[in-house]
């Protein structure tokens, strides 16, 4: 079974310190703020793997001397509650003072912000949101004029995506051969107390916005195993929208609860493992969606050839997503990775599996004795 890598983001706030004119006063507007991004953690272009699977920021690399990343920060003082720094600083009249600094290979990058009061601040970050995070529809012109229309923390809390992946139908989560994403949106909010009496820092962790939900068929037969008019449906997994900033319950009001649907006219199964003749062959379909609140379930039908003989169909209907306790999974949320396993076996018994995991943690390996 694969082992899925999570690398994380670690956005540090260092060099937070300022100048104090008057010991007696809070200092006003002489505060400086730098969040680095650590070496090694940036990919720098769509198409690359890993910023596909939400583990790297995509970076614009066109032209190495002026390196656009897909990022968004915004600085809320937490005594007024109004954005008082953003990133990217090129909207016209936006009074934003941010500058950002990258090595030439673009593995290291830091944003720093100057002119802020004294006082505590809470960070927010957004990356890989372009193509997906439609802001320019839900009310502004174009994506600067949005950015600018986010003044105050209570709007940066209430930000939801609209339509992250391109749908079919009502909300229909697409099968990885037709939309996978070439980068996954990711946030991060934390907290910093900007002082003139010492510097200090917070690691903000950017975290994917999106759960992943695999659904694999392994293949324990030791024959080529082949699947006709085969369907998939996983109700309610798939909300047209979500928070942009997790929340304690990170379903937004208004969000329509949807189904993941694939179908397959024929599915091949090998006998093997094609990198390792040792294991099982297997297919394996990925979706991404929003987090949403269950109990879910599961509808499976396909018709079985083992070889060319041997011919049956298998429906199974409302089936329970729970865990290997048989408890049912309530809810799916960010950052974490639901793997169905679908495996059949010498006999042609058939059994299926749940688990729900962190995105990267390795899954618990299976076997099955005939």
């Amino acid at each position: 079974m694969k082992r899925f890598l999570l690398i994380t983001l670690i956005a540090l706030l260092g060099a937070v310190s300022c100048y104090r004119e008057e010991a007696a006063t809070p200092a006003v507007g002489n505060c400086g703020l730098r969040i680095d991004f650590g070496t090694g953690l940036l990919r720098t272009r769509a198409g690359d793997g890993n910023v596909a699977d939400g583990g790297g920021i995509y970076i614009d690399d066109s032209d190495l001397n002026d390196l656009k990343p897909d990022l968004v920060i915004l600085v809320v003082n937490n005594s007024t509650g109004n954005v008082v720094g953003r990133y990217p600083d090129d909207v016209p009249d936006s009074g934003v003072n941010s500058k950002l600094e990258t090595g030439a290979d673009a593995t290291a990058m830091s944003v720093t912000f100057t002119s802020l009061d004294e006082g505590p601040h809470t960070v927010y970050a957004f990356a890989n949101t372009g193509g997906y995070w439609d802001m320019a529809g839900q009310g502004a012109s174009d994506a600067d004029e949005y950015l600018l229309s986010l003044t105050t923390q209570s709007a940066i809390e209430a930000l939801k995506f609209s339509d992250l992946f391109d749908t079919v139908g009502d909300s229909v989560c697409p099968n990885d051969k037709d939309n996978l994403p070439d980068r996954l949106p990711l946030s991060a909010k934390g907290t910093v107390n900007v002082s003139s009496e010492h510097t200090g820092e917070v690691s903000l962790e950017m975290l994917r916005c999106v759960a992943k939900v695999t659904a694999e068929f392994v293949n324990n037969t030791g024959a080529l195993l082949t699947l006709e008019d085969y369907s998939n449906t996983i109700v309610g997994m798939c909300p047209n929208t979500g928070y942009v900033i997790a929340h304690d319950t990170d379903y937004p009001a208004g969000a329509t609860a949807g189904d993941i649907v694939a179908a397959e006219t024929s599915l091949e199964i090998p006998a093997t493992n094609a990198q390792d003749s040792s294991k099982p062959g297997s297919k394996t379909m990925t979706w991404y969606v929003f987090p949403s609140s269950g109990p879910y379930t599961c509808d499976i039908e396909f018709t079985l050839f083992k070889g060319e003989a041997n011919e049956h169909t298998y429906t199974y209907s409302d089936l329970p997503v729970h865990d290997d306790h048989a408890v049912s999974i309530p809810s799916l949320a960010r950052n974490r990775h639901l793997h169905i396993v679908t495996k059949i076996s010498k006999g042609t018994t058939v059994s299926f599996n749940f688990e729900v995991a962190g995105w990267g943690e390795p899954m618990v390996e299976q076997v099955l004795f005939d």
